[in-house]
Order: structure tokens, then C-alpha cells, then sequence
């Protein structure tokens, strides 16, 4: 024999606190995944310049020469 949907037995005003507290749980979340974007984006920031150094030491030329020829293309 089927069963009926089971009926809510919150008052609105409790649906409306319990929805209010998921609102909250999941800024809460976004907060976070916002800060380890950031993070990340701040970490492959720094890998290029580590990588753009690197280079630059192992070309042999100065940053002065490296600079000039970026400036005359």
C-alpha cells in the first residue's frame, strides 16, 4: 500500500529559521572557497615570477638588458 508525502509539521516561522541557518551555512562555505581561490591565484602569481627570475638568471644578461629589450619590441 503507498504511503502519502508526509506532512510538514514545522510552523512557517521554524522553516523560515531553518532556512535562514542554510543561507548562513553556505556564505559560510563561499567565504572559504573565496579565500582558498585567493590563495591559489596568490601561489600561481608567485610561481611565474619564480619562474620569470629563474629565467632571467640563467639568460646571462642583466635586468637592465632584459628590460630594454621588452621596451624596444
Amino acid at each position: 500500500m503507498a504511503r502519502g508525502r508526509k506532512k510538514e509539521t514545522r510552523t512557517l516561522d521554524e522553516q523560515l529559521q531553518a532556512v535562514i541557518g542554510e543561507i548562513a551555512t553556505y556564505e559560510e562555505k563561499l567565504k572559504e572557497l573565496r579565500r582558498k581561490k585567493k590563495e591559489i591565484e596568490q601561489k600561481i602569481t608567485e610561481d611565474k615570477k619564480e619562474a620569470l627570475y629563474k629565467a632571467v638568471m640563467e639568460s646571462g644578461k642583466s635586468l637592465d638588458e632584459i628590460l630594454a629589450s621588452l621596451t624596444n619590441e
